[in-house]
């Protein structure tokens, strides 16, 4: 046999015949490619860290093995092989994030490996497996003959892909967590971080985003050896790189930044591209995730909390100069709640007392009440970054991604898409604990006891020391705006994010101007919202995408009001600019003709009301959105979009949060989320909008959620909230969100006293749910279903209630009418009379 118990050893365009052993294994980061394996043996035997074996051919007899990656292997990959011979052509045992993937061959057995990837292999016979964990099997495609191919399994944990598991077994109600991604916080502990890739066709090594994008351009199968490399710069897809699948299972891609910085950069960018599938890749940051602090004690006199920073964990919130602070919002974590997410804490100063710990000043006196020690408190930082970044692409897909989520970055940002983007069990998580010292480790250790607080730290069984826990990965999990088609998102998780799991978006512009041509067809005149200042912040101008001819668009005002609904008769185009009043830069204005005929008859009446400002579009207040008019590209706001057993838990804000329309959100868990589960609502003052038609919410599971500080009640903390922009009316301009179903859902753990609001919609089925079968005798405060506040055509039927609850108190509000359905008729009458 060939020996190797070196490093680096390549060997490439070889023939090698044998008749014990091909090439026996024990070194670091040996090769074999192209070469020729012919013979009686074992062609490859491996117990190396860093194997690489690919577009091999090897024959051999039935009676051994093809390649054997054995016990102690890290980080080794067949792939592109062709085994020929042998009933066994690749066997696994012992290894640790092994990868077998576009190989031609007979059978695989796999026993006792952890971190193990089987995936896109064409097999003529059977996987066999046992006691293995995190082992992912997928797309192995078998020949439609008479024998059996069946995968033949035994004790393994955490387990995925179609050739493990029915990828489309669903709950009746609520996420099949067996399907979604299964996250090893340890998988990529203690492998050494590389700066480059080895190249063996190019005989050269090169940054990994250089070899991604080279092998990407040149139209080839991208495969990346498994094993953990860092990058200063993003994996960057565009025009040049369609119609690229990139293989990177169990490789783990981490973004170095200074730090301190407040801009970290994407991880992944795809812009102006098509047809690219990423698989298997993990992703994060090497600065720390978060800012976070454990609360040591409390001064009621002065409303001050002493806190400690985590351990490995940077050591203040944001910069030196105490004005950063005094407008930061803070998320609260209480200790005796699981360090579930649970409100908004604002501060007035930070003061550093010595040896790490700061003083912290509190505005309120209830936020103050609310804080007890041993409380994490942690905040967005650095700002505004996107992990994943998508625009002006097509059929993008993720597949088997994981995302070590850092506080203040998106995990995905979409933008102006012109197909979904598909996201297929994709995990956006925290990471681990930075790594600490043993001295770190046992200084910790010793503050715990002196306060007898847990700050979260850990030793695994290697003897590695781990800081304190995050508690905050994402901004978002998926923000998506103005794309063609919303995302596709299926048997995904999010978990401890500070904001949404997921946003579907539009952007509105202003109306200048309507004019009816008197020819059938009126034009509308538009440019970009204004930016505006709301509460500390001055949000950005918001643009409807370029309305094409066929897209829809619909004028309305801020109240909720509809001007106008119609197809675009021709492509928007530049009109004049004028000059602004609010920042002195010409303000572009742009046209679009539409049908009169979807004019609102009463919309000159209508606009009567308002007069054209210096800045060239209708009056409105900068600090007030009230009285603009709003024109959305109704066809770019991210319609069709798809939630399909996603989990979404313990997150600051909503589970789901949309503004498109004809999407469906079915077989998913919100869980313990602090504002809400799923909201069809507007938020205009964001300069994002988009009203909902055609909404479908069916057997998801909603489990204790809008629990969070200063609810009060507030409508907007009930689990279903869809809330359009008129209120106080049953008037059909005014009920812009229209055919909304939500049926056969599981609502638990309640909190609130409505499980749904509605207001400014009509056509909303609530059918087939249950509001609490599980309920007992002590649960009677939440004996209400559905707030109202302008509603119109809401059918109540079939629905399961608490045994002690009263009828008569299912539906409140105001402004409703046609209240109908088996729920909401007794011996005949109605129960929910109009109320107008």
């Amino acid at each position: 046999a060939l020996i190797s118990a070196g490093e680096n050893v390549t060997l490439m365009n070889s023939y090698i015949g044998f008749t014990a052993c091909g090439l026996s294994d024990s070194g670091k980061g040996t090769t074999a490619q192209n070469c020729r394996f012919e013979g009686t043996g074992v062609a490859i035997e491996s117990t190396a860290t860093d194997a690489n074996f690919r577009n091999n051919t090897i024959s051999v007899d039935a009676d051994h093995v093809g390649i054997a990656i054995g016990q102690g292997s890290v980080s080794a990959i067949a792939a592109m092989n062709v085994i020929t011979g042998t009933q066994t052509s690749v066997a696994v045992t012992g290894a640790r994030n092994a990868v077998v993937v576009r190989n031609s061959l007979v059978s695989v057995t796999a026993e006792s490996n952890r971190n193990l990837y089987i995936c896109d292999n064409e097999m003529g016979g059977r996987l066999i497996a046992k006691n293995n964990n995190y082992f992912l099997a997928d797309n192995n495609a078998y020949p439609n003959d008479e024998y059996k191919h069946d995968a033949i399994l035994e004790n393994n944990e955490n387990v995925n892909g179609n050739t493990l598991t029915d990828v489309d077994a669903r709950l009746e109600a609520g996420a099949n967590e067996a399907l979604l991604s299964h996250v090893d916080k340890y998988q990529f502990v203690g492998i050494e971080r590389k700066h480059s890739v080895k190249d063996v066709t190019a005989q050269s090594a090169s940054a990994i985003t250089q070899y991604v994008a080279t092998h990407a351009a040149a139209g080839d199968t991208v495969i990346i050896a498994p094993g953990v490399y860092t990058t200063a710069e993003p994996l960057s897809f565009g025009a040049a790189h369609k119609n690229t699948t990139v293989y990177a299972y169990g490789v783990y891609v981490e973004r170095t930044a200074t730090k301190g910085t407040n801009s970290i950069g994407s991880l992944i960018t795809c812009e102006k591209t098509e047809d690219v599938t990423i698989k298997g890749l993990t992703v994060g940051y090497a600065q720390p995730s978060v800012k976070q602090v454990y609360v040591l004690s409390k001064n009621e006199k002065n409303l001050t909390l002493d806190v400690l920073p985590g351990a490995g964990m940077i050591p203040e919130f944001g910069d030196t100069n105490p004005a950063y602070y005094l407008n930061m919002t803070l998320y609260l974590h209480p200790a005796d709640n699981e360090y579930k997410p649970i409100g908004d804490i604002e501060f007035k100063s930070v003061t550093k007392l010595g040896d790490g710990i700061m003083r912290i000043t509190l505005e309120s006196a209830a936020d103050f009440d609310v804080i007890q020690p041993g409380d994490a408190l942690t905040n967005r930082y650095p700002s505004y970054s996107r992990t994943i970044y998508t625009a002006k692409s097509k059929n993008v897909t993720y597949q088997d991604l994981t995302v070590f989520g850092i506080a203040g970055a998106f995990c995905s940002y979409e933008e102006e898409n012109e197909s979904a983007t598909t996201y297929y069990r994709m995990a956006d998580t925290t990471r681990l604990g930075e790594l600490i010292t043993e001295a770190e480790y046992e200084k910790y250790t010793s503050l715990e006891i002196e306060y007898g607080l847990d700050f979260e730290i850990s030793r695994d069984e290697a003897g590695v020391y781990y800081g304190s826990t995050p508690h905050i990965g994402s901004i978002d999990g998926i923000q998506a705006d103005r794309c063609a088609q919303g995302s596709q998102v299926i048997s995904c998780l999010f978990e401890n994010m500070c904001d949404d799991g997921s946003l579907q978006k539009g952007k509105h512009a202003r109306l200048a101007k309507i004019t009816d041509n008197g020819d059938g067809t009126a034009t509308i005149i538009f440019k970009g919202n204004h930016a505006m200042n709301r509460g500390q912040s001055v949000v950005p101008d918001g643009f409807c995408s370029d309305i094409k001819k066929g897209d829809t668009v619909a004028v309305y005002t801020a109240k909720g009001q509809l001007i106008c609904q119609s197809v675009a008769q021709d492509n928007a185009v530049f009109f004049d600019s004028v000059k602004s009043t609010y920042n002195g830069q010409p303000v572009k204005r742009y046209k679009v003709t539409v049908l009169a005929k979807d004019l609102n008859p009463a919309w000159e009446e209508i606009l009567s009301g308002y007069t054209q400002d210096d800045n060239g579009y209708l009056t409105d207040d900068a600090q007030a959105s009230a009285e603009k008019i709003l024109v959305d590209n109704m066809s770019r706001s991210c319609n069709g979009f798809l939630f399909d057993n996603v989990m979404v838990r313990n997150t600051r804000s909503r589970g789901f949060l949309i503004k498109a329309s004809n999407g469906t959100i079915k077989n998913c868990t919100i869980r313990d989320n602090a504002k809400l589960a799923i909201a069809v609502i507007y938020e205009i003052y964001w300069g994002e909008s988009g009203f909902s038609e055609n909404v479908t919410i069916e057997n998801n599971l909603i489990d204790h959620v809008g629990y969070a500080l200063h609810n009060n009640g507030q409508y907007l903390h009930y689990p279903i909230n869809i809330s359009g922009l008129g209120g106080g009316t049953v008037d059909q301009d005014y009920l812009l969100y229209q055919n909304i179903r939500i049926t056969g859902n599981k609502f638990v753990n309640p909190v609130n006293d409505y499980w749904i609001y509605v207001q400014a919609a009509k056509g909303v089925v609530i059918e087939g749910n249950d509001f609490g079968s599980f309920a007992d005798e002590d649960d009677t405060r939440y004996t209400k279903i559905l707030l109202l506040n302008g509603a119109s055509n809401i059918e109540l039927s079939g629905n399961q209630f608490s045994p002690f609850i009263m009828y008569e108190e299912l539906v409140e509000g105001e402004h409703y009418e046609n209240i109908h359905g088996t729920d909401a008729t007794l011996n005949g009458a109605p129960l929910v009379p109009d109320n107008p």
